[in-house]
């Protein structure tokens, strides 16, 4: 799994599988569970670090859409925070035929709670990533980008927090490489 990330002022939160080696392998699950680190910035003598403080195993609430699913995992993109101060999460999982689909999972700090929320329409796309856009404080919308069947990628919004997805706008292609140049 590979991490996934949030920046919030000094903070930062990191998504990531939570692996065992002293825990048994549950028979005929392939679950790795979650775990939540946040750090803060600190610039001590200059340099600037991540001092990592806190840990915390996620066990998001279960939904009509997560209970046939598995193998849940951060889709190793970027999340994003809400005017609310909720953090939504990109995730993937895997139906029981094998399929990958795409959901986003948020965590709500008033509530202290996670939840699994709408998976996205498509099926089969991977490694997705969110973006938020913002008109102004009463407004803001979520955009999944994910790549998909054939080599492209897709985008998905959300008008509601990353609760419901709606099918996607539009296909990207002739994008290339990965350079950060």
């Amino acid at each position: 799994m590979r991490p996934t990330t949030i920046v919030l002022e000094d903070s930062v939160y990191v998504l990531l599988g939570n692996y065992s080696h002293t825990r048994p392998k549950v028979e005929s699950t392939n679950e790795r569970g979650l775990l939540l680190v946040r750090g803060n910035l600190t610039d001590e003598g200059g340099k600037k670090k991540i001092r990592w403080n806190e840990n915390h195993v996620v066990k998001p609430q279960a939904n009509r859409y997560s209970h046939p699913l598995t193998e849940l995992v951060g889709g190793g993109g970027t999340g994003a925070v809400m005017l609310d101060g909720t953090l939504v999460f990109p995730m993937q999982a895997k139906k029981e035929d094998g399929t990958s689909v795409l959901l986003s999972m948020s965590f709500t700090p008033s509530k202290k709670n996670w939840e699994l929320l709408s998976k996205t329409p498509d099926e089969g796309c991977r490694d997705p990533t969110l973006v938020k856009w913002e008109e102004d404080e009463y407004d803001e919308e979520l955009f999944m980008m994910a790549h998909c069947a054939g080599g492209y990628y897709d985008i998905y919004r959300s008008t509601s927090d990353g609760v419901n997805w709606n099918g996607h706008l539009e296909t990207i292609t002739r994008v290339w490489g990965n350079s950060h140049k």
